[in-house]
């Protein structure tokens, strides 16, 4: 998919999925990610960043980052809603 073509993600993570129906009978959902030390390149920055932890939320408003990752010590933080 484009998510996997664009990050290239790598690695293990716990995923939980929530589906429920609203009072209208239209299903609402909440997708978590917890990465488990990762790893992950953007295609238009390929460098492979290791050793990513945080969140990513996929619900009906889009999806948010919250994710910290680096080697040797540095880190990066993320907050993304897009």
């Amino acid at each position: 998919g484009k998510i996997f073509d664009e990050y290239s993600p790598e690695g293990k993570a716990n995923v939980t999925v929530r589906i429920r129906p609203q009072s209208d009978g239209t299903p609402s959902y909440q997708v978590q990610i917890l990465p488990l030390g990762a790893s992950a390149s953007f295609h238009g920055f390929p460098y492979r960043v290791n050793e990513i932890d945080g969140l990513i939320e996929i619900d009906p408003k889009g999806v948010s980052f919250e994710l910290t990752g680096g080697d040797g010590g540095a880190a990066a933080l993320s907050r993304i809603r897009r």
